[in-house]
């Protein structure tokens, strides 16, 4: 089924590269063009209608969308500068994560000890190496993390507002080692999120209250489920999950932002506390962030494992879930 929708969105994008004139795509704006770590540059991708711009030196997607259309991720004081003490910096945008968090594959601190909280920040925010870029796609490599992985991250114009993201993490250390791709994107306050029926018969939250809350907050809408992020009321954050096919799309001012994920996990996800869908709400902060993890694997001493995500953007004024795939 999976295979099928890609293909169905890869052909759509196919007869968009034959029927569009190939426009001018700036691929970097720099203060320093030979430094795009160097705080505040920008690799910056746009054609056939999409525009994708990425900060190396916190490691975060800082735009996607339509040329002239709104900003679909939601970002917060960009010009900060990661914290010297390794406190976590919300800056939103789009960013991964190394899954699962927590539980004896989680994430440790430099003495090795289990912490799932702040993120290593070599994992968080980088800064990220770009080792590749053309016309229409650039590759960034992140530092080696703490638990000895290094993640690689290419974004792809594949055609009409649609970009490949594929994204790799290689164990450099001498042990074999288990882990999940985690990949977030920040929701503007306010915004609608969408999940397909199935995701929502099987939510997970940490107690029945807030499964409860969530579904009073969904409401169906042609073989979706609607979330008005403005509808949440939660003093705390609420964390959810959902096993179904890594699916989600996100709408603000006029736009549908989809994220569609082309690996389905067997199940090795739930064992560690995770799920191939979740969505994280925060309102008194105003976090909230639509996130979706790649399968579970073992990954050998110097192999990779990859996860690969769609983008794609459609026009739909008011939310409609009938011009989603």
């Amino acid at each position: 089924m999976v295979s099928n929708r890609i293909g169905g969105w890869l052909k759509v994008a196919a007869a968009a590269v034959t029927l569009t004139i190939a426009s001018g795509c700036q691929v970097f704006e720099a203060v320093n063009p030979d430094d795009p770590a160097r705080p505040g540059n920008i690799v910056r991708l746009e054609r056939h209608g999409v525009v994708l711009s990425y900060r190396p030196d916190i490691d975060r997607v800082v735009f996607f969308g339509a040329v002239g259309g709104p900003n679909m991720l939601h970002t917060v004081e960009l010009d900060r500068q990661p914290a010297h003490d390794g406190s976590y910096t919300f800056y939103g945008g789009g960013y991964s994560w190394v899954a699962p968090q927590r539980g004896e594959l989680g994430w440790r601190d430099a003495a090795g000890e289990l912490r799932d909280w702040p993120p290593d920040p070599a994992m968080d925010c980088g800064p990220m190496e770009v080792i590749r870029r053309s016309h229409d796609s650039f590759t960034a490599r992140s530092p080696i993390m703490g638990n000895g992985l290094r993640e690689y991250v290419t974004f792809t114009l594949v055609g009409s507002n649609l970009v490949e993201v594929v994204r790799e993490l290689e164990n450099t250390g001498s042990e074999p080692t288990q882990a999940s791709l985690w990949v977030i994107t920040a929701v503007e306050p306010g915004a609608t999120v969408a999940l397909r029926g199935e995701a929502v018969d099987h939510l997970r939250a940490g107690t029945l209250e807030e499964e409860a809350a969530l579904l009073e907050w969904f409401q169906p809408d042609d073989g979706c489920f609607l979330l008005d992020t403005a509808l949440a009321d939660n003093r705390d954050g609420i964390k959810a999950y959902f096993d179904a096919e890594p699916f989600l799309a996100v709408h603000n001012q006029g736009w549908w932002f989809i994220r569609d994920g082309l690996a389905r996990d067997s199940g090795s996800l739930n064992e560690v506390g995770e799920a191939p869908i979740a969505l994280y709400l925060h309102p008194e902060l105003e976090i909230f962030e639509a996130e979706l993890y790649g399968p579970l694997r073992e990954i050998a001493p110097g192999e990779r494992i990859d996860y690969t995500e769609y983008w794609m953007l459609r026009a739909s004024y008011p939310p409609d879930c009938a011009v989603l795939p």
